[in-house]
């Protein structure tokens, strides 16, 4: 190590760079996207180094009218501040993924769609591929990002992603409900 630090010190240094440079700094475990640190990621960085990595994301903004419009749907849906790199944008998105209630995220009883795309944002290795070929193909569009061309094309992939997600956010209550006057039919008994 440089400086003649202990290797004891080295993973707290790691942390607070990541943490520090976290708009230019990527997060991978077991080679998948990260998009935030957590209780497990640190006992892993601890226990097993070798499973945790960093990759640094170019930190050049790109201009792209995918970029601005998901970046703009990710602003609103989510709270965050203004994107303006692929690695501004996926973070949110993986971090919604992987907060949602585990049914959600093994359930088949959603539309194609939207299992699609969380299944790309669950297993996202790479945020460029995920935010210019993953996102878009998950939602329908055969062709990539980078072949959509009109603004009636980029307008159907916000409102594909924002439908998507939205029917991700309602999928448990919507399956509980549908148990519950399953479970009152079943019974014979009225809904309280």
């Amino acid at each position: 190590p440089p400086y003649g630090l202990r290797l004891a010190v080295m993973p707290i240094l790691l942390v607070h760079y990541s943490l520090v440079r976290s708009e230019r700094v990527a997060l991978y475990r077991e080679g998948f996207f990260t998009p935030e640190w957590s209780d497990d990621v640190v006992d892993q960085l601890l226990q097993r180094p070798e499973a945790i990595e960093f990759r640094w994301v170019d930190g050049l903004s790109i201009s792209s009218d995918l970029l601005t419009r998901v970046s703009d749907y990710v602003q609103g849906q989510f709270n965050t501040a203004p994107s303006v790199t692929a690695l501004d944008v996926t973070k949110p998105l993986v971090q919604f993924v992987l907060r949602l209630p585990p049914f959600v995220r093994r359930t088949s009883a959603i539309s194609a769609r939207s299992k699609a795309l969380r299944d790309v944002l669950i297993n996202a290795t790479d945020p460029y591929t995920l935010l210019f070929v993953e996102i878009p193909s998950a939602l329908g569009f055969e062709t990539g990002a980078e072949r959509l061309s009109s603004d009636g094309e980029w307008g159907q992939l916000s409102e594909r992603l924002s439908e998507s997600v939205t029917e991700l956010i309602n999928a448990e209550a919507k399956t509980l409900s549908s148990l519950k006057k399953s479970i009152f039919t079943a019974l014979q008994a009225g809904e309280a």
